[in-house]
């Protein structure tokens, strides 16, 4: 299992920890091969950052960012890049 930095690349099913001991469920199934199905695999990636970022806020009994992870999980539909960078600043860094 490896350790997860900001901008690492995951394959399909990987799971990965941070430094603190978390480990993420595994990478969400990655399909390419229509644009409605790459759409889907993007969603899918967006869901599984925010939820393991939550988990991890849960674990860490950091309220602060659970309720923010709480908003983003409320709006998956309408995240902003800064939404999405900060989840993976919080799991990963």
């Amino acid at each position: 299992m490896r350790i997860g930095v900001v901008g690492m690349k995951l394959g399909q099913g990987e799971i990965v920890s941070n430094k603190y001991g978390y480990q993420t469920t595994p990478f969400p199934k990655i399909d390419l091969n229509t644009n409605r199905k790459a759409l889907n695999t993007l969603r899918r990636i967006d869901e599984w950052l925010i939820t393991n970022a939550y988990n991890f806020s849960v674990m860490r009994n950091d309220d602060y960012m659970k309720f923010q992870f709480e908003i983003m999980n409320k709006n998956i539909k309408n995240l902003s890049q800064s939404d999405k960078d900060c989840a993976e600043y919080y799991l990963f860094s």
